[in-house]
């Protein structure tokens, strides 16, 4: 299995060489957008998740949850766990179908190559 991992720096470069940005600007463009996906996500509200669609049909969003006990199975006592926001993605069948897609197309080209390969 192959682990492919980008980080901040892969994707700044990635984005220079396609737009031709300086990679300052996306440096900067980046920082910018994570602030304005956790300010959006800080709005959820009990009753109401904020959701930001970050690329057609990708949606990041955030449900806020309200303090609750629960029981720790260590020596059963009761524990007050604290309000916390939980994130989610959601993406659209369409924007699946096109990663499903890209992902059968790399491994018939893969298997392709095994096959000139062995001859």
């Amino acid at each position: 299995m192959v682990d492919i991992k980008m980080t901040q720096k892969d994707v700044i470069d990635e984005l220079n060489k396609r737009t031709g940005f300086y990679k300052k600007n996306i440096k900067e463009l980046l920082a910018e957008l994570d602030n304005i996906i956790i300010e959006n996500m800080n709005m959820a509200t009990y009753d109401e998740e904020s959701e930001i669609i970050l690329f057609p049909g990708w949606r990041l969003g955030a449900k806020r949850v309200p303090e609750r006990p629960y029981c720790d199975p260590r020596d059963r006592s009761e524990i007050i766990t604290p309000e916390k926001l939980i994130p989610h993605c959601k993406l659209k069948q369409s924007y699946r179908q096109r990663l499903n897609k890209w992902e059968a197309d790399v491994t018939e080209d893969d298997v392709e190559e095994e096959y000139v390969d062995e001859e």
